[in-house]
Protein backbone atom coordinates (compact mmCIF):
# COMPACT_ATOMS: atom_id res chain seq x y z
CA UNK A 1 0.00 0.00 0.00
CA UNK A 2 1.54 3.27 -1.13
CA UNK A 3 0.80 6.71 1.03
CA UNK A 4 0.07 9.37 -1.27
CA UNK A 5 1.76 11.18 0.69
CA UNK A 6 5.06 10.00 -0.92
CA UNK A 7 3.83 10.61 -4.94
CA UNK A 8 5.24 13.96 -6.31
CA UNK A 9 3.99 14.84 -9.80
CA UNK A 10 6.72 17.21 -11.59
CA UNK A 11 6.84 17.12 -14.98
CA UNK A 12 4.44 14.02 -15.76
CA UNK A 13 6.23 11.52 -14.09
CA UNK A 14 5.30 10.19 -10.91
CA UNK A 15 8.15 10.17 -7.97
CA UNK A 16 7.60 7.20 -5.39
CA UNK A 17 9.99 7.56 -2.18
CA UNK A 18 10.19 4.63 -0.11
CA UNK A 19 9.76 4.98 3.41
CA UNK A 20 12.91 4.60 5.69
CA UNK A 21 10.97 1.85 7.79
CA UNK A 22 10.69 -0.46 4.64
CA UNK A 23 14.05 -0.14 3.32
CA UNK A 24 15.24 -0.73 6.65
CA UNK A 25 13.25 -3.99 7.09
CA UNK A 26 14.51 -4.89 3.54
CA UNK A 27 18.21 -4.14 4.84
CA UNK A 28 17.86 -6.64 7.65
CA UNK A 29 16.47 -9.12 5.74
CA UNK A 30 19.40 -8.96 3.50
CA UNK A 31 21.78 -9.49 6.50
CA UNK A 32 19.77 -12.23 7.81
CA UNK A 33 19.59 -13.91 4.51
CA UNK A 34 23.40 -13.54 3.64
CA UNK A 35 24.83 -12.97 7.03
CA UNK A 36 24.99 -16.00 9.89
CA UNK A 37 26.63 -14.48 12.08
CA UNK A 38 24.35 -11.37 12.06
CA UNK A 39 20.89 -13.82 11.90
CA UNK A 40 20.61 -14.35 15.48
CA UNK A 41 21.45 -11.19 16.52
CA UNK A 42 18.61 -9.40 14.26
CA UNK A 43 16.48 -11.76 15.27
CA UNK A 44 16.85 -11.15 19.03
CA UNK A 45 16.27 -7.10 18.21
CA UNK A 46 13.61 -7.90 16.41
CA UNK A 47 11.36 -10.24 18.28
CA UNK A 48 9.95 -6.67 20.55
CA UNK A 49 8.76 -4.95 17.66
CA UNK A 50 8.99 -7.02 14.24
CA UNK A 51 8.53 -5.98 10.72
CA UNK A 52 5.74 -3.52 9.50
CA UNK A 53 4.79 -5.31 5.95
CA UNK A 54 3.16 -8.03 5.27
CA UNK A 55 5.63 -8.85 2.91
CA UNK A 56 8.42 -8.48 4.74
CA UNK A 57 6.54 -10.65 7.84
CA UNK A 58 6.32 -13.48 5.16
CA UNK A 59 9.71 -13.20 4.04
CA UNK A 60 11.33 -13.48 7.56
CA UNK A 61 9.10 -16.54 8.39
CA UNK A 62 10.37 -17.62 5.19
CA UNK A 63 13.93 -17.01 6.18
CA UNK A 64 13.56 -18.55 9.60
CA UNK A 65 11.95 -21.46 7.89
CA UNK A 66 14.74 -22.42 5.98
CA UNK A 67 18.12 -20.70 7.42
CA UNK A 68 19.27 -24.55 7.98
CA UNK A 69 19.61 -24.77 4.39
CA UNK A 70 22.94 -24.39 2.02
CA UNK A 71 22.75 -20.60 0.50
CA UNK A 72 21.25 -21.67 -2.98
CA UNK A 73 19.54 -23.95 -1.83
CA UNK A 74 17.78 -21.38 0.69
CA UNK A 75 16.99 -19.40 -2.08
CA UNK A 76 15.18 -21.51 -4.04
CA UNK A 77 12.97 -22.72 -0.83
CA UNK A 78 12.02 -18.76 -0.32
CA UNK A 79 11.17 -18.33 -3.91
CA UNK A 80 9.34 -21.57 -4.63
CA UNK A 81 7.30 -20.22 -1.10
CA UNK A 82 6.38 -16.68 -1.74
CA UNK A 83 2.50 -17.30 -2.39
CA UNK A 84 1.24 -13.85 -3.17
CA UNK A 85 2.76 -11.44 -6.08
CA UNK A 86 3.92 -8.31 -3.07
CA UNK A 87 6.57 -11.11 -1.38
CA UNK A 88 8.20 -12.62 -4.94
CA UNK A 89 8.36 -8.63 -5.64
CA UNK A 90 10.11 -7.65 -2.59
CA UNK A 91 12.03 -11.05 -2.41
CA UNK A 92 13.22 -10.00 -5.99
CA UNK A 93 14.12 -6.48 -4.46
CA UNK A 94 15.58 -7.98 -1.86
CA UNK A 95 18.72 -10.58 -3.97
CA UNK A 96 18.89 -7.04 -6.15
CA UNK A 97 19.97 -5.11 -2.69
CA UNK A 98 23.36 -4.58 -2.53
CA UNK A 99 25.01 -3.83 0.73
CA UNK A 100 28.19 -2.31 1.37
CA UNK A 101 30.79 -1.14 4.22
CA UNK A 102 33.27 -1.93 6.33
CA UNK A 103 32.13 -4.01 9.73
CA UNK A 104 31.78 -1.26 11.96
CA UNK A 105 30.02 0.69 9.52
CA UNK A 106 27.55 -2.65 8.68
CA UNK A 107 26.72 -3.07 12.96
CA UNK A 108 25.60 0.41 12.82
CA UNK A 109 23.47 0.33 9.75
CA UNK A 110 21.58 -2.73 11.77
CA UNK A 111 20.92 -0.93 14.92
CA UNK A 112 19.88 2.50 12.82
CA UNK A 113 17.94 -0.16 10.84
CA UNK A 114 16.15 -1.35 13.99
CA UNK A 115 15.86 1.77 15.58
CA UNK A 116 13.70 3.35 12.44
CA UNK A 117 11.46 0.34 12.33
CA UNK A 118 11.05 1.20 16.35
CA UNK A 119 10.52 4.36 15.65
CA UNK A 120 7.71 4.21 13.19
CA UNK A 121 5.76 1.79 15.56
CA UNK A 122 5.89 4.57 18.17
CA UNK A 123 5.03 7.61 15.59
CA UNK A 124 2.06 5.25 14.42
CA UNK A 125 0.93 3.91 18.06
CA UNK A 126 1.30 8.02 19.07
CA UNK A 127 -1.20 8.68 16.07
CA UNK A 128 -3.81 6.09 17.12
CA UNK A 129 -3.71 7.32 20.80
CA UNK A 130 -3.85 11.34 19.29
CA UNK A 131 -6.85 9.96 17.46
CA UNK A 132 -8.51 8.15 20.30
CA UNK A 133 -7.94 11.70 22.31
CA UNK A 134 -10.19 13.16 19.74
CA UNK A 135 -13.16 10.96 19.52
CA UNK A 136 -13.00 11.11 23.61
CA UNK A 137 -12.99 14.73 23.33
CA UNK A 138 -15.73 14.73 21.02
CA UNK A 139 -18.10 12.73 22.61
CA UNK A 140 -17.22 14.94 25.94
CA UNK A 141 -18.28 17.77 24.37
Amino acid sequence: MKNNYNIQQDYGQNLYIEPAHIKAERILLKFMLTDTEKFDFISYELKDCGFISHSHKKLHELILKFNDLPYEEKLKSIENNCNDSETTKQFINLMEYEISGDKYDLEKMIHDCIKMIKKYRLEESEKEIMNKIKQYDLKAL
